[in-house]
């Protein structure tokens, strides 16, 4: 206990084997909060368990400081962890600046530290096309054609976007009209 204060880590070797790498896996492996809100709160159960040759121990580090007072991570220490064994974590997350986050949970352990990443998202538009151009192929003076576009907000964050032409030199002489349908796909007919 007094080594693990103090940030003393140790080489284990079992069978003749040393242990190389980080002692715990996190499950999930990385701890993500997607499409936050300001000023609401978010808890994620993960567990670490001890990958190592032998018994082990953990203790939790501190956040950075920008973001240190998001996040409170409880536990029920279970001291020393043979090979094999789990230990439940929770993480709470109440953000309070409405931005990514995207840093590391770090953790002491008695062979050495390791740490388990935490992702956290804001809200964001992810627009996608049906068709990334629109050719209409050999249309002649007088006669008409008709394309569909659909464009789609993936994204938790809604939005509203306007269809403009690229280049106006390319529709001198000819008629454009954007009719559109607002459903949940936002079907768009150019003709």
């Amino acid at each position: 206990r007094e080594r693990q204060r103090a940030n003393i880590t140790v080489t284990q070797v079992v069978g003749g084997k040393e242990w190389e790498g980080a002692a715990f896996i996190a499950k999930p492996a990385v701890l993500g909060f997607t499409d936050f809100v300001v000023g609401e709160t978010y808890t994620l159960k993960f567990t670490l368990t001890n990958i190592s040759y032998s018994f082990n121990s953990f203790r939790p580090g501190e956040l950075p400081e920008n973001v240190r007072d998001f996040f409170v991570l409880t536990h029920a220490p279970p001291g020393r962890m043979s090979a094999g064994t789990s230990c439940v974590l929770t993480l709470t997350f109440t953000p309070k600046l409405n931005q990514d986050i995207d840093v590391t949970l770090p953790f002491t352990c008695a062979t050495g530290p390791m740490e388990v990443p935490v992702r956290c998202t804001t809200k964001k538009v992810v627009l996608s096309l049906s068709a990334p151009a629109l050719d209409f192929g050999g249309v002649v003076s007088g006669e008409a054609s008709s394309l569909t576009l659909t464009i789609t907000n993936g994204g938790a964050l809604p939005s509203r976007y306007t269809l403009a032409l690229e280049d106006e030199s390319y529709t001198a002489g000819w008629a454009c009209c954007v009719f559109s349908t607002f459903s949940t796909r936002n079907a768009f007919s150019v003709f």
